[in-house]
């Protein structure tokens, strides 16, 4: 078993799903939505979780982003994110999420919420873009039997 990515409380995110999005190219504006990591294993934990995202290009992430002004912005709290709260996220950068359980017990009544919000600039041409894709990082740890 692995750490469970899920797109609501309980079902299952697939590796293959997509998160749609649809934007107002002509003002610019955000869509935001969550997804939740939980362990369901009673014999692992998992540390090192980050969540970042990646756009299938030659050039790197944060270059394309900067020039096409699309960013994406991930925090980790319960609650919806304020607009002071996004103003204080990185454009395009890894979130650290720690750790879900430890080595001498796992932990599968945490569930993390991690929120997403994905930016349209204005004066954006009607397009469908397809290569941006968010990354889910973590190690799979046993716990000890001791």
């Amino acid at each position: 078993m692995t750490l469970e990515v899920l797109n609501s409380n309980e079902a299952q995110f697939g590796e293959t799903e997509h998160i749609l999005t649809s934007h107002n190219g002509f003002v610019g504006e955000a869509f935001i939505t969550k997804i939740y990591l939980k362990n369901s294993d009673n014999n692992k934990y998992y540390d090192a979780i980050t969540v970042k995202v990646t756009m299938d290009s030659e050039l790197p992430t944060n270059s394309l982003f900067s020039t096409t002004g699309w960013s994406v912005k991930f925090l980790c709290q319960d609650t919806q994110p304020t607009e002071l709260e996004w103003s204080r996220a990185g454009l395009n950068t890894e979130l650290s999420i720690g750790s879900i359980g430890t080595s001498n017990a796992a932990d599968i009544s945490t569930q993390k919420t991690i929120w997403i919000r994905v930016f349209c600039p204005g004066n954006t041409q009607p397009q469908v873009k397809d290569n941006i894709k968010i990354i889910v990082d973590y190690t799979e740890n046993t716990v000890d039997a001791n």
